[in-house]
């Protein structure tokens, strides 16, 4: 037997045998060493049963045999990494929750041989980023632009309906509702809250051919969007492509 670990303090193994009779016979304790044991056991002309036994659990061996013919029943530890990739949390094998990338946690399992198989945890957790920005009244900006990233506005009036074209990072509408943006990446989802664009753009305006123009924003001196002020002048930027800077008096 070739013992590789042994406690503090040592240890001890003992022979236990039957004898003729059908009783046990208990061996003198013998001290283990670090490297090769060797226990002899006298022969008999009865079948007997031989077993040894520790006076520790903290004994290690990696080689045992019998007449000089090998022992399978000595375990060698096994060791596999699990490797991972999940959307915000795990619970893993040891009962512990995983909210963030971990690749130091390990695990030890007992086959059904009664061997070691130790498990390394290779993990990756993907925390999508659901923060929107409300850019003006009209437009919503989704704070993440991660390469691979794919985008879809929905409608929260409408049992989160998609919205039909809108799969980009920024959305804007003239449509008053509440609007919320679904995240996927590495197929993990997340939906934003939702937000509220209210219905104060598209106010129409008549220039001075009485034609109808739309206003799309007002800007003020610093070039700031901003919304319709009263007695501040304001630039006005209107769908035809015209700019006028006025100021509406209260």
């Amino acid at each position: 037997m070739n013992v590789t670990v042994l406690p503090v303090g040592g240890a001890e193994v003992r022979v236990y045998k039957t004898v003729a009779n059908g009783n046990v016979f208990l061996g003198n304790p013998v001290a283990l060493t670090l490297g090769v044991n060797s226990i002899t056991v006298s022969a008999v002309t009865f079948d007997m049963a031989v077993k040894f036994q520790f006076s520790s659990g903290d004994v290690e061996f990696d080689a045992l045999s019998l007449n000089s013919i090998p022992a399978t029943c000595v375990c060698n530890t096994s060791f596999v990494t699990d490797v991972l990739l999940v959307c915000d949390s795990l619970i893993w094998i040891d009962g512990n929750t995983y909210t963030s990338s971990n690749n130091s946690a390990t695990y030890t399992l007992i086959s059904a041989n009664g061997c070691d198989s130790v498990v390394a945890l290779d993990l990756t957790i993907i925390n999508e980023n659901a923060i929107v920005f409300a850019i003006n009244d009209s437009t919503l900006q989704a704070q993440s632009v991660i390469v691979g990233t794919t985008y879809q506005w929905v409608d929260c009036n409408n049992n989160f309906d998609p919205i039909t074209g809108e799969t980009n990072a920024t959305f804007t509408t003239q449509n008053s509702s509440y609007y919320a943006i679904e995240l996927t990446f590495n197929g993990c989802s997340v939906i934003s809250d939702c937000f509220t664009i209210p219905a104060v753009v598209g106010i129409d305006f008549i220039n001075q051919n009485n034609q109808y123009r739309k206003l799309l924003k007002t800007v003020d001196l610093l070039g700031r969007e901003t919304e319709i002020i009263k007695d501040k002048i304001l630039y006005y930027i209107f769908d035809d492509g015209t700019i006028e800077k006025k100021t509406i008096l209260e």
